[in-house]
């Protein structure tokens, strides 16, 4: 398998649909952001970049991320910015590449992070495929 670290702006997407969907991540309080409040957002897209670098590394040992020089902090690479929303169907296929790059080893994917939000794209899936109209003319049973 092969990985590579995302785009941050992968990442900004990712993180406006879980400020937007849950009250909490990974047990940090999402429900009460402002758009005036960074913090909450660039804690959630820190906690994802992490786990996508740690896939990373977990996959090509030694190697650097390209996106991380040498003694940089996380806080000095990723900082969230709001972008606009892209369609259901972009969302889930960014949720699907992200969660389909950490998937380098079980103790990633044995993270709350990890699971929540594989969570919230399973449930984007469940909703996406229910408001199809071939859903709708679909037999109950």
């Amino acid at each position: 398998m092969s990985c590579m670290v995302v785009d941050p702006e992968t990442i900004d997407n990712i993180v406006q649909y879980i400020l937007n969907n849950t009250k909490t991540f990974a047990g940090i309080v999402t429900g009460e952001f402002t758009a005036r409040d960074g913090e909450v957002p660039d804690k959630i897209g820190r906690l994802l970049y992490k786990m996508n670098s740690d896939a990373y590394y977990a996959c090509y040992p030694g190697e650097k991320v390209a996106r991380i020089a040498e003694g940089e902090r996380i806080e000095d690479i990723y900082k969230w910015r709001p972008r606009p929303v892209p369609s259901e169907i972009q969302m889930y296929k960014h949720i699907q590449c992200f969660l389909y790059q950490c998937m380098e080893s079980d103790e990633i994917e044995a993270r709350p992070a990890f699971k929540e939000l594989k969570a919230l794209w399973i449930s984007l899936g469940v909703k996406i495929i229910q408001n199809l109209p071939e859903y709708n003319k679909a037999s109950w049973s």
